[in-house]
């Protein structure tokens, strides 16, 4: 065994080392990401009916008309 050898194995070794710390790191950000809530609030849920609300009365850009 030359020391090329071992230098080889010692670089191999650190690679597979750093690999599996990589995935472990995307594995709990993965997790994190999935925790996010799907669902809205009561609060939320009325933001968006107001905001939808005041959007109905709109122009038609193309004809000049208020939509109803």
């Amino acid at each position: 065994m030359t020391f090329k050898n071992v230098s080889g194995m010692i670089v191999a070794i650190v690679g597979m080392v750093i690999y599996s710390w990589a995935m472990e790191l995307e594995k709990q950000s993965a997790k994190a990401l999935s925790t996010v809530k799907h669902s809205l609030t009561e609060e939320e849920f009325e933001f968006l009916k107001e905001g939808v609300e005041e959007t109905t009365h709109s122009r038609d850009v193309e004809l000049g008309h208020t939509k109803a």
